[in-house]
């Protein structure tokens, strides 16, 4: 069964966290190019898919895309391990870590008065903003992670063994 690269797409971006608007703002496309995307209105150029690919940073979606290019069975379609929530807290550590780095540095300036900040000053603080944001994207892929992963449990139980039959149907 050969795979739809726009469904797998889409699923990659609600993994990432990311909005469609924000990819293509990152990608400098308009948001319609990513929708007509995965609505079929349009096709996905090449290049694009693996600038997407490469953006999203999701390695599924890298084998999806390997898979659909080449043809070639790399997955197992009964055993997906690779986005799992052990990984993404592994990421989400990592940014807090490195936006901790920064705190004490950051604060120090967020009490100086305007007149006395530097150049350098502006630096640090655009540094620790954009630290911020990365560790706010890898919790929402962290959060997103742990949902799907409910998900597959609630899909796996038996009948009748559910508690939460409905988890994400709201």
């Amino acid at each position: 069964m050969a795979i739809d690269i726009r469904k797998e797409l889409k699923n990659a971006i609600t993994r990432s966290g990311y909005t469609q608007a924000q990819i293509a703002a990152e990608m400098y496309l308009s948001k319609s190019n990513i929708t007509n995307w995965l609505t079929g209105d349009r096709d996905i150029p090449l290049n694009r898919l693996l600038d997407v690919m490469n953006y999203l940073e999701d390695d599924l979606f890298r084998y999806q895309v390997a898979e659909y290019l080449c043809g070639l069975k790399l997955l197992s379609p009964d055993e997906v391990s690779i986005d799992i929530p052990q990984t993404r807290y592994i990421e989400t550590s990592k940014e807090e870590s490195e936006r901790k780095a920064l705190d004490n540095q950051a604060m120090l300036i967020f009490n100086k008065p305007s007149a006395e900040i530097t150049k350098q000053d502006i630096k640090i603080v655009e540094s620790y903003l954009q630290e911020l944001s990365e560790e706010t994207d890898s919790q929402t892929s962290m959060q997103v992670s742990i949902h799907n992963l409910i998900r597959q449990w609630i899909i796996n139980r038996p009948q009748g063994g559910v508690a939460y039959e409905s988890y994400g149907q709201s």
